[in-house]
């Protein structure tokens, strides 16, 4: 087993695949420091924690535009 206290850093496509958008977003993302990179020559890298951020965020999006439909759903009645 290897221990280590360095970084994953992940490319933007990798991250444009996990969170399920194209990789333009990403870039806008990052131009807007909403995600944050790392410049590796001309290249962005990205640490996967602040994709994993992102998509905490976006779960969190998703959950609060859809919690009423679904206590409607499961309670009935207008929410």
């Amino acid at each position: 087993m290897v221990v280590s206290t360095e970084t994953k850093m992940i490319t933007p496509e990798e991250a444009a695949r996990i969170l399920m958008v194209s990789r333009s977003t990403i870039s806008r993302r990052i131009a807007a420091g909403e995600i944050r990179a790392t410049k590796v020559g001309n290249r962005n890298r990205i640490p996967y924690a602040e994709v994993r951020k992102a998509w905490e965020k976006q779960m969190d999006v998703i959950a609060s535009a859809t919690a009423d439909d679904i206590e409607a759903e499961l309670f009935g009645g207008d929410a």
